[in-house]
C-alpha cells in the first residue's frame, strides 16, 4: 500500500544509512511517508471495524483491527479516544507491526483514568516484541492476576521476538479500577529472549500494599535468566507506589536507571532498585526512596546490587539523603 496522497516519500538506500535533512537513522532499503492515523473509539461513539478508521468520526473498534491496517516502517499512530473491552478483541493484544504508536488521546488521570486498556480475563494488556522501535503513551494499563499490564516477548503461551526499541511513556500501571496484575511491565524467566533499547519514562505504577493501586507484584519485573535480559535501556521518571519492589533486573547490562521516585514499604532489601548477580555495567543516579516525612531510618537498604563491583551508583536517595546499596 502506498503512503497517503499528501505525504512525502523519502527512499532510504543502503544499511543504517543516515538521513542528513532528518537527522535520524533507518535500517535497511525501505520507503516512509508520514503515516497514517487510525482511530478507535467505543462502540456506543461509533467505533466498528467496518470503519477504516482515518476519520475520528468514523473510528474503529478494536486496536488489534486498527494494527491491522498498520504498515511496518511508516510510522502509523492508531489513536484511542476512548476504550473498554472491545468486542473481537485480540488479549493480549499483540504489537506486531514495525515502528507504530499506539496512543491514548487524553492523557489518563487519577479522577478520569481513561482511555483504559483492561483484558477481561487472566492475559496481559499488551504483547511486545514482534514489532519493534513503536510506542505506547498516555493509557491506562490493567493486567490479568498473573501477568502484567504489558508482558515483554512471551505471555505463558505465545513467543515472540526481541522486544526492540519501544518507548513505554506517560501511562498509569495498576489503577485499582482495571484488575489485580502482578507486575505493571514484566518479562517472565520463561521467555526465550530480552528486550533491547527500551525507553520506559514517565509512567505511573501502583501497587496493592495500601488502597491506591493493584499491582500484586513487583512494578517492573525483568525477570529473565539467560544473557541478556534487559540492556541498552532507559528507566526514568517513573512514580512508584505501594508496590511490593519498584524496578527488579535480572542478568541485565547497559542500562540507565536515573529520577526515579517511589514509595518502598521496608519489609525486603532492593525495593527501590534490586539488580542480581549477574547484571553489568548499569548506571543507578538520582533516585528517590520514600516513606513520609515523619520516616525513620529504614531496616532494609532500599537498594541492593549482587554484583556490587561491576555497576555504577551515583547520587540515590532515601527521604533526601543519600545512601549506599547493599552490595556483595
Amino acid at each position: 500500500m502506498l503512503p497517503p496522497f499528501d505525504a512525502p516519500v523519502i527512499r532510504h538506500r543502503g544499511w543504517h544509512h543516515f538521513d542528513k535533512i532528518s537527522h535520524t537513522e533507518h535500517q535497511g532499503i525501505h520507503e516512509l511517508g508520514r503515516g497514517r492515523v487510525f482511530y478507535v473509539n467505543t462502540a456506543a461513539k461509533g467505533g466498528t471495524d467496518v470503519n477504516m478508521g482515518l476519520n475520528p468520526a468514523l473510528p474503529m473498534l478494536t486496536i488489534t483491527g486498527a494494527l491491522d491496517r498498520c504498515e511496518d516502517y511508516r510510522h502509523d499512530t492508531v489513536c484511542i479516544i476512548d476504550y473498554w473491552q472491545a468486542a473481537g478483541e485480540t488479549w493480549p493484544i499483540n504489537v506486531d507491526v514495525h515502528q507504530v504508536h499506539i496512543h491514548g488521546l487524553t492523557a489518563p488521570a487519577p479522577g478520569i483514568p481513561y482511555p483504559a486498556i483492561h483484558p477481561p480475563a487472566d492475559t496481559a494488556a499488551f504483547l511486545l516484541g514482534a514489532g519493534d522501535y513503536g510506542s505506547i503513551s498516555n493509557l491506562t494499563i490493567g493486567g490479568g492476576n498473573s501477568h502484567g499490564g504489558i508482558d515483554l516477548c512471551y505471555d505463558g503461551t505465545t513467543q515472540v521476538f526481541q522486544a526492540e526499541g519501544f518507548e513505554i511513556s506517560g501511562c498509569t500501571f495498576g489503577h485499582v479500577w482495571f484488575g489485580t496484575p502482578l507486575n505493571g511491565i514484566r518479562l517472565p524467566a520463561t521467555a526465550n529472549t530480552g528486550a533491547y533499547g527500551l525507553r520506559i519514562i514517565n509512567n505511573s505504577f501502583l501497587g496493592d500494599l495500601a488502597t491506591k493501586g493493584a499491582i500484586s507484584g513487583n512494578a517492573i519485573d525483568i525477570l529473565k535468566d539467560s544473557n541478556p535480559s534487559l540492556r541498552d535501556s532507559l528507566i526514568a521518571n517513573n512514580r512508584f507506589l505501594d508496590c511490593q519492589k519498584n524496578i527488579v533486573l535480572v542478568n541485565s547490562y547497559s542500562n540507565l536507571i536515573e529520577g526515579n521516585e517511589g514509595f518502598v514499604p521496608d519489609t525486603a532489601q532492593g525495593e527501590m532498585v534490586d539488580l542480581d548477580d549477574a547484571c553489568v555495567a548499569n548506571v543507578i543516579n538520582r533516585n528517590q526512596a520514600m516513606q513520609g516525612p515523619a520516616a525513620g531510618l529504614l531496616a532494609q537498604a532500599p537498594y541492593r546490587d549482587l554484583n556490587g563491583p561491576n555497576n555504577h551508583w551515583g547520587h540515590n536517595e532515601y527521604n533526601g539523603v543519600e545512601v549506599e546499596p547493599v552490595t556483595v
